[in-house]
């Protein structure tokens, strides 16, 4: 058995990597403390399960809000770097590109339940940063982003075939430090900079390979957003225009409307992770003047935020941060002075 932190132990699975099941206490009010258990596989609270897939499903929460220990997984599998991008498809990420002062185009896959780094096919494009992506069937598609110029280049990754191919190019301008997220069988991408800060916002459709305008970003425009999904809606918000921004709004792609939600309670940023899971969505760490390694939920029914703990690195701008279910991982990013490659089980969004 691992250490024990003090506290009250709730005992239900909440990610399991192989070796140990990760346990996590109820958090009663912001005070309280932390627990967590790492325990060999085999025998558990919840009985014994056939394989780590099941047992890594089999979650079962009862109380109103739970907070985890982050646990440190394998290092990303590349160098280290910030302003990379990726998707996920099923229990898999496809991450790469991004830059530490050169860019770079290599492509990665991470098994969640393994926690295994595999290298694949470079990405098809040019070494770059600030790439964006969304996810398609077993198809990742990617663009976008700046290697020394702004670029609108649009991509299909094979999953299965673990190839690249060049589809139509983004319907906007070029731009970096855009915004993507997969939704309804589209991918939406918007926001950004190309000389000047963007709001426009296009759908992209993968069964005909085609762009489609849509209604503008209903704030004004900018730039390093942050994006999730939750129930077939888009939340988008954060971001930077000459100013760090802090509010937050809901796209409904059915309606093609943008409804203005509560803003951001933390410091206004740019550059952070964010993802959705659930009914939640998770925005970690980022740049406000000062590195930031603060962690929120955004519960979307409530339309409420709550702070989380810290994140597991350090203060850091441009990490990446991806869901597999309602598990939070997180990792890269820079401080202005180092570049990291650490990657962490930061979160459980109940």
């Amino acid at each position: 058995m691992g250490t024990v932190y003090p506290g009250d132990l709730d005992t239900f699975p909440t990610f399991v990597d192989g070796q140990d099941i990760i346990y996590a206490s109820h958090i009663n009010n912001p005070g309280d403390s932390i627990v967590a258990i790492e325990q060999t596989l085999g025998k558990n609270p919840q009985g014994d399960y056939d394989t780590v897939k099941e047992r890594l499903d089999d979650i079962t929460v009862t109380s109103d809000l739970y907070y985890l220990l982050p646990v440190s997984k394998s290092d990303f599998g590349g160098v280290v770097r910030q302003d990379a991008g990726g998707a996920v498809y099923e229990t898999k990420l496809y991450f790469g590109c991004g830059t530490n002062g050169a860019y770079y185009k290599d492509w990665w896959e991470y098994d969640a339940y393994r926690d295994l780094w595999t290298q694949k096919t470079d990405f098809g494009g040019t070494a770059r940063q600030q790439i964006v992506c969304g996810t398609y069937l077993t198809k990742i598609f990617a663009g976008t982003g700046f290697d020394g110029a702004r670029l609108k280049d649009w991509w299909e990754y094979d999953i299965g075939g673990n190839s690249w191919t060049q589809k139509t190019d983004f319907g906007g301008t070029g731009r970096n430090a855009a915004v993507a997220c997969s939704a309804n069988s589209m991918i939406y991408v918007g926001l950004g900079y190309d000389g000047v800060d963007k709001k426009d916002w296009w759908q992209y459709d993968p069964s005909l390979d085609s762009w489609t305008q849509k209604t503008d970003f209903g704030g004004v425009a900018r730039r390093g957003s942050a994006i999730g999904l939750s129930g077939g809606k888009i939340y988008v918000g954060l971001g930077y225009d000459g100013t760090h921004k802090s509010d937050w709004w809901e796209y409904d792609p059915s309606l093609d409307s943008w409804t203005q939600k509560t803003d951001f309670p933390g410091n206004a940023r740019r550059f952070c992770g964010s993802t959705g899971a659930g009914t939640k969505i998770f925005i970690g760490a980022g740049y406000s003047d000062v590195f930031q390694d603060d962690c929120w939920e955004y519960d979307t029914v409530a339309d409420t935020w709550t702070q989380m703990v810290n994140y597991a690195g350090v203060a850091v701008t441009s990490p990446f941060a991806c869901s597999f279910g309602n598990k939070i991982f997180m990792g890269t990013g820079g401080d202005g002075a180092v570049y990291y490659k650490d990657w962490h089980f930061q979160s459980y969004l109940k």
